[in-house]
């Protein structure tokens, strides 16, 4: 159930990203790809703990 979740979230920030990624700078991008991995990753152990 969660994996669907998180996978039509990132497929929604996918499309989202190609529709603003003309306007903004390549360290722009990269840091926010960055932050955005990190949430995923916590996201993930908060799952696996059971911590919704």
């Amino acid at each position: 159930m969660s994996l669907i979740f998180f996978l039509t979230i990132e497929m929604l920030l996918f499309v989202h990203n190609r529709k603003i990624i003309k306007n903004m700078d390549l360290k722009d991008q990269y840091s926010s790809v960055l932050k955005f991995n990190t949430t995923k990753v916590i996201a993930g152990k908060h799952q696996e703990n059971g911590q919704n």
